[in-house]
């Protein structure tokens, strides 16, 4: 992995870069916080630097409002976009430090220069991931993503996004946990050929402005064909491990502890029930034992039948669900209980 402070060094402007060998994008971060006892927002002078996966920047984008202030600047706080503005920061921030009140002032006018801008982008994206991936016209339907992508960057109404690409390109060769430059000859020729160290070669990719950020992953993206889906319970953009993932692991819509997928597994395991005449048995005759057995807790042989028939009815139920039985056996075995 690439040393902290040389990443620090060369990434600037919006502190991000993306490094599609390792398929990971590289954040780095000053931290703004409130110190309420003052009354002041402080622009922290350590910052942190943290990898996430290849596609990332594109799925968070997508699933802002850029409409709701709150959630522009946890979008705009997260990827430093501050760095479009170094300048007035820099002038902001006097010592570090910035007075309440420039500092929501400097916010409001940020959110009302971006975000008609950053939602302009959001439909950009949309328009071509439906050419490229999610609803390509028929004419193309023997193309690869990538394909469609190269023919709608010459149609002439194509989006304005892909238009842009000021990017830095920084090649990389170097030595694996180095953390100084004071190691002499002997001592890495040994370590290169013990193997306690690595040389490698790598590109790294910065980015001059949030448009060819957006261009160049979306881009990436749709040639490397990383899988992006749109949840079918939230509707928001994820990146799926493999193609048949449709529902995302996010915290759904009005739940807490339960993710999209948890939902829609559970859904999909209720509806099973009220569709399938043999589940339907099997629940009636599993709730009508339960019931017995917690009803007349004095009699012992209901207690009995209930848990021989959940233990011995688990395995059918997967035997069946499995198709190593048919519906008949799964059904004639419930009525023999």
């Amino acid at each position: 992995m690439l040393k902290d402070e040389y990443l620090h060094n060369i990434i600037t402007n919006l502190g991000i870069a993306i490094s599609p060998e390792d398929n990971s994008e590289i954040i780095v971060n000053n931290t703004i916080f409130h110190d309420k006892k003052n009354n002041v927002y402080v622009l922290s002078d350590e910052y942190n630097i943290f990898y996430q996966e290849y596609g990332t920047i594109i799925v968070d984008f997508q699933n802002t409002n850029f409409s709701n202030k709150d959630t522009f600047i946890n979008f705009f706080n997260k990827y430093s976009l501050f760095g479009l503005e170094n300048k007035k920061i820099n002038k902001l921030f006097i010592d570090g430090h910035c007075s309440t009140a420039n500092y929501e002032n400097y916010m409001d006018k940020t959110f009302n220069k971006y975000r008609r801008i950053l939602s302009g982008y959001q439909k950009d994206i949309r328009f071509i991931l439906d050419y490229c991936i999610f609803n390509p016209d028929k004419k193309t339907a023997n193309l690869s993503p990538f394909e469609r992508l190269c023919i709608l960057e010459y149609l002439p109404n194509t989006p304005s996004l892909l238009q842009e690409n000021l990017m830095q390109t920084i090649h990389l060769s170097t030595i694996s946990d180095i953390d100084s430059d004071t190691y002499d000859e002997d001592y890495l020729i040994k370590s290169i050929q013990s193997g306690k160290h690595r040389t490698y070669s790598n590109i790294l990719y910065i980015p001059n402005d949030i448009a060819s950020l957006l261009n160049f992953e979306l881009t990436e993206i749709v040639k490397d064909n990383i899988i992006l889906r749109i949840c079918n319970y939230c509707n928001k953009y994820f990146i799926a491990p493999n193609r048949h993932i449709t529902y995302c692991d996010n915290i759904a819509p009005e739940y807490t502890d339960k993710t999209c997928r948890q939902v829609a597994r559970n859904n999909k395991y209720t509806q099973s029930f009220q569709d399938d005449e043999a589940l339907i048995l099997y629940k009636k005759v599993y709730n009508s034992k339960a019931y017995k057995a917690t009803r007349y807790k004095d009699i012992s042989s209901y207690e009995l039948d209930y848990n021989h028939f959940k233990t011995i009815g688990r395995k059918k139920l997967k035997k069946y669900k499995d198709k190593e039985i048919s519906k008949e056996d799964f059904m004639n075995w419930i009525k023999s209980q």
